[in-house]
This record gives structure tokens, sequence and C-alpha cells, in this order.
């Protein structure tokens, strides 16, 4: 790139802190470039930094596109590591020693985003399967009520930099690398999950040994709540599994439905 490139990129990154608050220095510039590029090929600006920060000055709506672009949706595989060492460990074992009767364990992801976290369900369910004697089909609902992010999830191209929570050995084995230096899921474990455009309030989702809903319920005032345990309770087998986040507690009626089985992780069971 020639200097007056690297300058119109560091006037850009500038002002992307000014205006959207975005702290750029705090990501890669493969990463920033990859991001802000989609955009500006969208707004016309094409490889012109400066142009595209005087667009963005201009132009709120390009902000807020802009924003969206480099902040949503942008989480890490295997976050808060210790949850899905006791998921390969313990939960899914567990989920596969039952129902006998049964040859697929169904998982439900509530507000998958792009894919992160039901690609590491996926990852972990076929970790604890290749160590158990039964061998199950694993069928992983995930859902989002945003399309544009299920289309992402959908599209699956991840940065390096969402790896770096996940053991080198299983970004090898589970994902490939793409031309653009992003990494794919390979179609062993894309197979195992279906995503769906759904409320997580309306979606009628039944039959699952386990649920996801992780740090979801935070945002929903109290009658949602009692209204989406409710729901779960009934969307879960009997002795399933529900995962919530760090900051999320069960309250009020949600003590009758579900007991704890690790309070550090949230994981509780099906009463």
């Amino acid at each position: 790139m020639d200097g007056n490139k690297d300058l119109g990129f560091e006037i850009l990154k500038d002002e992307i802190e000014k205006l959207i608050g975005f702290e750029c220095d705090k990501y890669s510039e493969k990463f920033l470039k990859r991001r802000i590029g989609v955009r500006m090929k969208i707004s016309g600006a094409g490889e012109d930094y400066k142009a595209y920060a005087q667009i963005i000055k201009d132009n709120e709506e390009e902000r807020r596109r802009l924003k969206k672009e480099l902040t949503v949706h942008t989480t890490n595989f295997f976050r808060d590591k210790s949850l899905w060492e006791l998921l390969t460990r313990e939960i899914i074992p567990s989920a596969l020693s039952k129902n006998k009767l049964t040859d697929s364990i169904t998982i439900w992801s509530a507000g998958c985003s792009t894919g992160e976290e039901p690609l590491t369900i996926a990852i972990c369910a076929l970790e604890a399967q290749a160590s158990s004697i039964r061998k199950k089909k694993i069928k992983i609902i995930a859902t989002d009520i945003d399309p544009e992010t299920i289309k992402k999830a959908q599209e699956a191209r991840y940065e390096e930099e969402q790896f770096k929570e996940m053991e080198p050995r299983l970004k090898e084995k589970y994902f490939l690398k793409n031309a653009d230096g992003t990494y794919s899921p390979t179609s062993g474990i894309r197979q195992c999950i279906e995503y769906q455009v759904q409320n997580i309030l309306t979606a009628k989702i039944t039959g699952c040994e386990m649920i996801f809903c992780r740090n979801t319920v935070i945002y929903l005032d109290l009658e949602a709540k009692r209204w989406l345990y409710s729901k779960f309770h009934k969307s879960l087998k009997e002795e399933g599994f529900l995962v919530l986040g760090k900051s999320e507690i069960l309250q009020g009626e949600a003590k009758d439905m579900f007991q704890p089985y690790d309070n550090d992780e949230r994981v509780y069971v099906r009463i």
C-alpha cells in the first residue's frame, strides 16, 4: 500500500472512532479493512479511504450501517470455555445415554447470532460422541430474529480473531481456510445445524434435550421472561438441560420448573 493510502486509512480510523465510538486500535488491520471494505464498496467509495471518511461525516445512515458491520455479531468460539468443557465432559454424554429408543438428540440455540454458538455446540457434541459407545445424530436448531444475521450464519465466514479461545487442533479439524483469510466450517459440522429466522418468544420447537439461550433473557421484561421460561419448559424433554448466560439467574416461578445443575455455568435441568 502506498503512503497516501496509509494516510487515508489512518484518517478514516480517526473519523470512525470520533463518529461512532468504535476503538479501531483494538482490532487487527486485516479485520478492519475487510469489514470497512464491505461498506466502502456499497457506498461507492471504492478503495478511497479519504472519500469514505467524508461519506461517514456527511451521512448518518452510513455511519449506522458501518457500526453494524463492525460491531454486530462478532463473538468468539468457545467463549466462557469452562462451560464448553462441562458440556463435552458431562452434559452431552448424559443426553446421549438417555432415550435409548431415539437415534438423535435435538439442541436449540435460541438467539444464535451469526453461528458461533451453534458451531461450538456442534464441535462439543461431535467430540463427546467420538468417545461414547452410543452414537446419535446431532440436530441443532439455530434461531435468530434477524434475517441478515441468519444469512451471515449460513455464509459462515469467520475471522482469525474469533478462534483465540478454541484449541488449535479443533480449528484444524473442523474448519477450512478461505482465500481471503477467513475460515469456514467443514461440511461434517455444517450438516448438524439448521438455521431458522424465528422469534424465541413465538418459535414452536419441541422435543429438545438441550436449550441454549445465553445473554438474551436479560434484555426481556419480567412478563416476557416468565413466558419464555414456561415455553422452554414445554420445549425440553424430561430432565433436559437449559443453559443461560453468566449474568442471568432463574427467578420466581421458573425456580419451580428447573433445578440447578451447575450454578457457576448457569446450567439447569427441567423438573
